[in-house]
């Protein structure tokens, strides 16, 4: 008798703890989504156009300061989960409200996204709307909010659960947005495409890269969708500098010369960026496509919205695997979000 009371008590306790692991996986996306949103809200009072909140959840069609309002009520009520889940039922209320229209406004975007995507309008390799992994979380996050709740202030038991997966929403998100936004196509007709540089060999010749996004720029010409190149780069490994070997690459696909424009200057991303945008205005460039590797694509986005123009990004046809992908893509989720925080960072 007394042998079979341990086990039948941990049978007992087993939905305990996993109701707490879920509670704290809930906590920590809940953490996630309300210091982000609270971020971008106060990121927009000090630098105009910081605020990124339409990258996960999109609500231009109502008037900004009713969703900068309504997107303060969000974060503050996922907050107030994240902190104490175990709060008033009136606050639980709004709060699963909250989420549940959330969840409706990410399945709506995710459906926007497939059909554009069946209309041709735009293209992907990585056929999953970002609004999908959203709406996705959300729903675990709903889920949540309708297990008991704990007795406890603070379950010690979920504290560890809770820091993992606000850990893992850090580093998931840029992550997602490199497939889901990175390896969609939005090329249209427009004014000229720019071409980010990348490694040139000692004796000219591009590395597979740099081919890749030159090769994918020339075929956007070919098809008539632009009128202009613009290659930008820095030196090369040689006495080659990046543009000469990328407008030369270009002219043996069947560019002309003269309908190719060179940015020497383009050392980095942010360079090639500060550099284009007095390019596109002296020239009357209205509507510009920017190419590059799907995972450099969202930062492309970013720091050229910033620079308060709207690119259309189009990844480039990738001829061979590149060696070192997964690198560049730990890479870019340590830049993305370096990018994102610069304005408030100085960094």
């Amino acid at each position: 008798m007394t042998s079979s009371a341990p086990s039948s008590q941990n049978c007992r306790s087993t939905p305990q703890r996993l109701a707490l692991i879920a509670l704290g996986s809930g906590r920590g996306i809940a953490l996630f989504f309300a210091a982000f949103s609270m971020l971008n809200l106060g990121g927009e009072l000090l630098h105009a156009g910081f605020d990124a909140n339409g990258w996960w959840l999109d609500t231009r069609a109502l008037p900004e300061p009713i969703s900068h309002v309504l997107m303060l009520a969000f974060s503050v009520l996922l907050f107030e989960f994240a902190r104490q889940p175990a709060g008033s039922n009136t606050v639980l209320r709004l709060q699963k409200l909250t989420v549940g229209s959330a969840i409706l406004v990410a399945l709506r975007d995710a459906c926007t996204f497939y059909s554009l995507l069946s209309r041709g309008v735009i293209a992907s390799q990585f056929p999953l709307p970002f609004s999908l992994f959203v709406a996705a979380l959300l729903i675990l996050l709903l889920a949540t909010m309708h297990l008991p709740r704990p007795v406890e202030r603070t379950p010690i038991q979920s504290c560890g659960v809770f820091t993992f997966s606000t850990l893992i929403c850090v580093i998931s998100f840029p992550l997602l947005q490199i497939h889901c936004f990175g390896w969609t196509d939005y090329r249209r007709p427009g004014d000229a495409a720019v071409v980010f540089g990348c490694k040139v060999y000692s004796n000219g010749n591009l590395s597979a890269a740099l081919s890749d996004r030159v090769r994918s720029a020339c075929d956007l010409y070919h098809e008539g969708l632009v009128a202009h190149l613009i290659m930008s780069g820095g030196p090369g490994r040689g006495d080659v500098h990046e543009t000469e070997a990328m407008r030369d690459f270009a002219v043996e696909l069947g560019v002309p010369s003269d309908s190719i424009l060179i940015d020497s200057m383009g050392l980095s991303t942010d360079e090639t960026v500060t550099n284009t945008v007095p390019l596109f205005r002296q020239h009357g460039f209205t509507r510009v496509l920017a190419v590059s590797h799907f995972f450099h694509l969202p930062r492309i986005k970013l720091a050229y919205q910033r620079a308060g123009v709207d690119v259309f990004t189009v990844p480039a046809r990738q001829k061979n695997r590149l060696p070192n992908r997964h690198f560049m893509m730990v890479r870019e989720v340590v830049a993305l979000w370096a990018y994102y925080a610069r304005p408030l960072t100085g960094l």
